[in-house]
Protein backbone atom coordinates (compact mmCIF):
# COMPACT_ATOMS: atom_id res chain seq x y z
CA UNK A 1 0.00 0.00 0.00
CA UNK A 2 1.18 3.54 -0.71
CA UNK A 3 1.23 6.58 1.55
CA UNK A 4 -2.20 8.21 1.44
CA UNK A 5 -4.23 10.81 3.28
CA UNK A 6 -7.97 10.37 3.73
CA UNK A 7 -9.98 13.44 2.71
CA UNK A 8 -13.74 14.10 2.87
CA UNK A 9 -15.62 14.14 -0.43
CA UNK A 10 -17.28 17.36 0.68
CA UNK A 11 -13.91 19.06 0.48
CA UNK A 12 -14.60 19.54 -3.25
CA UNK A 13 -17.87 17.78 -4.12
CA UNK A 14 -21.19 16.71 -2.60
CA UNK A 15 -23.54 14.11 -4.04
CA UNK A 16 -26.31 15.77 -2.00
CA UNK A 17 -25.62 19.27 -3.37
CA UNK A 18 -24.54 20.42 0.09
CA UNK A 19 -22.12 23.30 0.58
CA UNK A 20 -18.55 22.05 0.20
CA UNK A 21 -15.51 23.18 2.15
CA UNK A 22 -14.29 24.65 -1.13
CA UNK A 23 -17.40 26.84 -1.24
CA UNK A 24 -17.03 27.83 2.42
CA UNK A 25 -13.31 28.62 2.57
CA UNK A 26 -12.13 29.03 -1.00
CA UNK A 27 -9.53 26.88 -2.73
CA UNK A 28 -6.78 27.26 -0.07
CA UNK A 29 -8.59 24.66 2.06
CA UNK A 30 -7.73 22.01 -0.55
CA UNK A 31 -4.06 22.49 0.38
CA UNK A 32 -4.54 23.13 4.11
CA UNK A 33 -6.18 19.79 5.01
CA UNK A 34 -3.56 17.45 3.47
CA UNK A 35 -0.79 19.79 4.69
CA UNK A 36 -2.01 19.48 8.29
CA UNK A 37 -2.35 15.72 7.96
CA UNK A 38 1.18 15.45 6.57
CA UNK A 39 2.53 17.71 9.33
CA UNK A 40 1.14 15.42 12.06
CA UNK A 41 3.90 13.48 13.81
CA UNK A 42 3.85 10.09 15.54
CA UNK A 43 2.71 11.75 18.75
CA UNK A 44 -0.46 12.93 17.01
CA UNK A 45 0.53 16.59 16.86
CA UNK A 46 0.67 18.75 13.74
CA UNK A 47 3.71 21.04 13.96
CA UNK A 48 4.12 23.87 11.45
CA UNK A 49 4.24 27.60 10.83
CA UNK A 50 1.73 29.53 8.76
CA UNK A 51 4.63 30.79 6.63
CA UNK A 52 5.59 27.17 5.83
CA UNK A 53 1.99 26.45 4.86
CA UNK A 54 1.89 29.42 2.50
CA UNK A 55 5.30 28.91 0.90
CA UNK A 56 4.77 25.18 0.37
CA UNK A 57 1.98 25.78 -2.16
CA UNK A 58 3.93 28.35 -4.19
CA UNK A 59 2.30 31.46 -2.71
CA UNK A 60 4.16 34.48 -1.36
CA UNK A 61 3.39 35.65 2.19
CA UNK A 62 1.84 39.12 2.25
CA UNK A 63 0.75 41.14 5.26
CA UNK A 64 -2.27 43.42 5.48
CA UNK A 65 -6.02 43.12 5.81
CA UNK A 66 -7.40 40.59 3.33
CA UNK A 67 -3.93 39.57 2.15
CA UNK A 68 -2.68 36.00 1.94
CA UNK A 69 -1.31 35.84 5.53
CA UNK A 70 -4.63 36.82 7.08
CA UNK A 71 -6.55 34.57 4.69
CA UNK A 72 -4.68 31.46 5.86
CA UNK A 73 -4.84 32.54 9.50
CA UNK A 74 -8.60 33.20 9.31
CA UNK A 75 -9.20 29.72 7.91
CA UNK A 76 -7.15 28.13 10.70
CA UNK A 77 -9.04 30.15 13.32
CA UNK A 78 -12.38 28.97 11.91
CA UNK A 79 -11.17 25.36 11.78
CA UNK A 80 -10.27 25.73 15.46
CA UNK A 81 -13.77 27.00 16.26
CA UNK A 82 -15.19 23.84 14.66
CA UNK A 83 -12.88 21.47 16.56
CA UNK A 84 -10.99 20.43 13.42
CA UNK A 85 -7.90 22.02 14.99
CA UNK A 86 -7.36 21.72 18.75
CA UNK A 87 -4.74 23.89 20.44
CA UNK A 88 -4.36 26.09 23.52
CA UNK A 89 -2.49 28.66 21.43
CA UNK A 90 -4.14 31.95 20.54
CA UNK A 91 -4.18 31.71 16.75
CA UNK A 92 -5.39 35.30 16.54
CA UNK A 93 -2.05 36.48 17.92
CA UNK A 94 0.28 33.90 16.37
CA UNK A 95 3.08 35.19 14.12
CA UNK A 96 3.74 33.87 10.62
CA UNK A 97 7.05 32.23 11.62
CA UNK A 98 5.89 31.10 15.05
CA UNK A 99 5.67 27.37 15.57
CA UNK A 100 2.15 26.00 16.00
CA UNK A 101 1.47 22.67 17.69
CA UNK A 102 -2.06 21.33 17.48
CA UNK A 103 -4.17 18.21 17.19
CA UNK A 104 -5.69 17.89 13.74
CA UNK A 105 -9.01 16.06 13.31
CA UNK A 106 -9.77 15.39 9.66
CA UNK A 107 -13.50 16.18 9.18
CA UNK A 108 -14.58 12.77 7.84
CA UNK A 109 -18.28 11.84 8.02
CA UNK A 110 -19.19 8.81 10.18
CA UNK A 111 -22.12 6.44 9.71
CA UNK A 112 -24.32 5.03 12.49
CA UNK A 113 -21.67 2.36 13.19
CA UNK A 114 -18.89 4.95 13.51
CA UNK A 115 -17.36 3.90 10.19
CA UNK A 116 -15.76 6.48 7.90
CA UNK A 117 -17.92 7.25 4.87
CA UNK A 118 -17.93 9.68 1.94
CA UNK A 119 -14.18 10.05 1.67
CA UNK A 120 -11.43 9.58 -0.91
CA UNK A 121 -7.73 8.77 -0.70
CA UNK A 122 -5.12 11.24 -1.92
CA UNK A 123 -1.73 9.68 -2.71
CA UNK A 124 0.95 11.78 -1.04
CA UNK A 125 3.25 11.26 -4.01
CA UNK A 126 0.64 12.88 -6.24
CA UNK A 127 0.18 15.66 -3.67
CA UNK A 128 3.93 16.32 -3.57
CA UNK A 129 4.20 16.12 -7.36
CA UNK A 130 1.73 19.01 -7.56
CA UNK A 131 2.56 21.07 -4.47
CA UNK A 132 6.29 20.48 -4.05
CA UNK A 133 7.75 19.56 -7.46
CA UNK A 134 5.57 21.28 -10.07
CA UNK A 135 7.36 24.14 -11.84
CA UNK A 136 4.87 24.94 -14.59
CA UNK A 137 2.72 28.00 -15.19
CA UNK A 138 -0.53 26.79 -13.62
CA UNK A 139 -1.57 27.47 -10.04
CA UNK A 140 -0.52 24.59 -7.78
CA UNK A 141 -3.66 24.91 -5.68
CA UNK A 142 -5.88 24.92 -8.79
CA UNK A 143 -4.19 21.74 -10.05
CA UNK A 144 -4.59 20.11 -6.63
CA UNK A 145 -8.25 21.15 -6.45
CA UNK A 146 -9.04 19.56 -9.82
CA UNK A 147 -7.02 16.41 -9.03
CA UNK A 148 -8.87 16.04 -5.70
CA UNK A 149 -12.22 16.55 -7.42
CA UNK A 150 -11.52 13.76 -9.91
CA UNK A 151 -10.16 11.50 -7.14
CA UNK A 152 -13.27 12.09 -5.02
CA UNK A 153 -15.61 11.14 -7.87
CA UNK A 154 -13.83 7.97 -8.98
CA UNK A 155 -15.64 4.86 -7.79
CA UNK A 156 -13.02 2.43 -6.48
CA UNK A 157 -13.00 -1.35 -6.36
CA UNK A 158 -12.07 -3.02 -3.06
CA UNK A 159 -8.30 -3.52 -3.18
CA UNK A 160 -8.33 -6.69 -1.08
CA UNK A 161 -11.02 -9.35 -1.03
CA UNK A 162 -12.53 -9.66 2.42
CA UNK A 163 -10.79 -12.43 4.38
CA UNK A 164 -8.22 -12.96 1.64
CA UNK A 165 -4.75 -11.73 0.71
CA UNK A 166 -5.57 -11.77 -3.01
CA UNK A 167 -4.96 -8.38 -4.57
CA UNK A 168 -7.91 -7.40 -6.79
CA UNK A 169 -6.63 -3.94 -7.65
CA UNK A 170 -5.07 -5.03 -10.97
CA UNK A 171 -7.87 -4.77 -13.52
CA UNK A 172 -5.87 -6.48 -16.28
CA UNK A 173 -5.60 -9.61 -14.10
CA UNK A 174 -8.86 -9.64 -12.17
CA UNK A 175 -11.25 -7.62 -14.34
CA UNK A 176 -14.18 -5.72 -12.86
CA UNK A 177 -15.53 -2.22 -13.29
CA UNK A 178 -12.94 0.41 -14.11
CA UNK A 179 -11.95 2.94 -11.50
CA UNK A 180 -13.01 5.99 -13.48
CA UNK A 181 -15.16 9.08 -13.54
CA UNK A 182 -16.96 10.90 -16.34
CA UNK A 183 -19.21 13.92 -16.52
CA UNK A 184 -19.70 16.97 -18.72
CA UNK A 185 -17.45 20.01 -18.68
CA UNK A 186 -20.51 22.03 -17.71
CA UNK A 187 -21.22 19.97 -14.56
CA UNK A 188 -17.65 19.88 -13.28
CA UNK A 189 -17.13 23.60 -13.94
CA UNK A 190 -20.28 24.36 -11.92
CA UNK A 191 -19.11 22.15 -9.03
CA UNK A 192 -15.66 23.76 -8.96
CA UNK A 193 -16.74 27.29 -9.86
CA UNK A 194 -14.28 27.50 -12.73
CA UNK A 195 -14.57 28.30 -16.43
CA UNK A 196 -14.80 25.28 -18.74
CA UNK A 197 -11.60 26.28 -20.51
CA UNK A 198 -9.84 26.28 -17.13
CA UNK A 199 -10.89 22.67 -16.60
CA UNK A 200 -9.54 21.78 -20.06
CA UNK A 201 -6.14 23.40 -19.60
CA UNK A 202 -5.62 21.99 -16.10
CA UNK A 203 -6.56 18.37 -16.90
CA UNK A 204 -4.11 18.55 -19.82
CA UNK A 205 -1.41 19.70 -17.40
CA UNK A 206 -2.21 16.83 -15.02
CA UNK A 207 -2.06 14.44 -17.96
CA UNK A 208 1.34 15.80 -19.00
CA UNK A 209 2.51 15.28 -15.40
CA UNK A 210 1.49 11.60 -15.57
CA UNK A 211 -1.10 12.00 -12.82
CA UNK A 212 -4.22 11.68 -14.98
CA UNK A 213 -5.27 9.58 -17.98
CA UNK A 214 -8.32 10.38 -20.06
CA UNK A 215 -9.91 9.97 -23.48
CA UNK A 216 -13.36 9.76 -25.05
CA UNK A 217 -15.04 7.34 -27.43
CA UNK A 218 -15.74 9.93 -30.15
CA UNK A 219 -18.98 11.33 -31.48
CA UNK A 220 -22.41 10.14 -30.37
CA UNK A 221 -25.87 10.97 -31.69
CA UNK A 222 -29.23 11.09 -29.90
CA UNK A 223 -32.49 12.59 -31.15
CA UNK A 224 -30.70 14.06 -34.14
CA UNK A 225 -28.09 15.88 -32.07
CA UNK A 226 -24.44 14.91 -32.61
CA UNK A 227 -21.89 15.74 -29.94
CA UNK A 228 -18.67 14.42 -28.48
CA UNK A 229 -18.93 11.85 -25.72
CA UNK A 230 -17.73 12.95 -22.29
CA UNK A 231 -14.13 12.18 -21.42
CA UNK A 232 -13.50 9.30 -19.03
CA UNK A 233 -10.88 10.06 -16.38
CA UNK A 234 -8.62 7.56 -14.60
CA UNK A 235 -5.79 7.92 -12.10
CA UNK A 236 -4.29 4.59 -13.24
CA UNK A 237 -3.45 4.19 -16.93
CA UNK A 238 -4.41 0.50 -17.12
CA UNK A 239 -7.98 1.39 -16.10
CA UNK A 240 -8.58 3.48 -19.23
CA UNK A 241 -9.39 0.72 -21.81
CA UNK A 242 -12.14 -0.75 -19.61
CA UNK A 243 -13.38 2.74 -18.75
CA UNK A 244 -13.82 3.48 -22.47
CA UNK A 245 -15.74 0.21 -22.91
CA UNK A 246 -18.04 1.22 -20.06
CA UNK A 247 -18.54 4.60 -21.70
CA UNK A 248 -19.62 2.90 -24.94
CA UNK A 249 -22.07 0.72 -23.01
CA UNK A 250 -23.47 3.77 -21.23
CA UNK A 251 -24.19 5.66 -24.45
CA UNK A 252 -25.61 2.58 -26.22
CA UNK A 253 -27.93 1.90 -23.28
CA UNK A 254 -28.99 5.55 -23.41
CA UNK A 255 -30.15 5.04 -27.01
CA UNK A 256 -27.26 6.84 -28.68
CA UNK A 257 -25.68 6.01 -32.00
CA UNK A 258 -21.89 5.75 -31.76
CA UNK A 259 -19.80 7.08 -34.64
CA UNK A 260 -16.45 5.95 -33.21
CA UNK A 261 -14.71 8.92 -34.78
CA UNK A 262 -11.56 10.33 -33.22
CA UNK A 263 -12.03 13.74 -31.65
CA UNK A 264 -9.87 15.96 -29.46
CA UNK A 265 -9.81 14.68 -25.89
CA UNK A 266 -8.13 17.80 -24.58
CA UNK A 267 -11.01 20.25 -24.91
CA UNK A 268 -14.29 18.39 -24.98
CA UNK A 269 -16.87 20.53 -26.88
CA UNK A 270 -20.23 20.93 -25.23
CA UNK A 271 -23.35 19.36 -26.68
CA UNK A 272 -25.88 21.42 -28.58
CA UNK A 273 -28.38 20.59 -25.88
CA UNK A 274 -26.32 22.44 -23.26
CA UNK A 275 -25.73 25.52 -25.46
CA UNK A 276 -23.48 27.12 -22.86
CA UNK A 277 -21.31 30.13 -23.70
CA UNK A 278 -17.56 29.76 -23.21
CA UNK A 279 -17.52 33.27 -21.80
CA UNK A 280 -19.51 32.49 -18.65
CA UNK A 281 -17.91 34.04 -15.57
CA UNK A 282 -18.43 31.93 -12.47
CA UNK A 283 -18.78 34.01 -9.34
CA UNK A 284 -17.29 32.57 -6.18
CA UNK A 285 -19.72 32.60 -3.24
CA UNK A 286 -19.07 35.41 -0.79
CA UNK A 287 -17.17 34.08 2.20
CA UNK A 288 -15.19 35.77 4.96
CA UNK A 289 -11.87 34.13 4.15
CA UNK A 290 -10.97 36.34 1.21
CA UNK A 291 -8.78 35.41 -1.72
CA UNK A 292 -9.30 35.51 -5.43
CA UNK A 293 -12.42 34.00 -7.03
CA UNK A 294 -12.20 30.25 -7.44
CA UNK A 295 -11.42 30.04 -11.16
Amino acid sequence: MGNFTMLPNRLVWSSKNEETLLHTYGEKIVHILPFLDGATNRFGKACFTIEDMILSCGMIPKTGAGKVNSQFKDILIDLQSKGIIETTMNLEAVKMKEGIKCTFNMPITKDENDNNVEFFMLDYEAYLEIIDRYEGERSKIALLKIFCYISSRIRNRNSIREGSKIDTSNITVNGGKAECFYDSYYKVSQDLMIAEDTWGTHIKELKDMGLLFYENIGKVEKNGHITNANNVYCIKEDELPQALKQSKDYYRNDGCKLYDKKVSNELNPKSKNENISKNIVFQSPVHKFGGRPVF
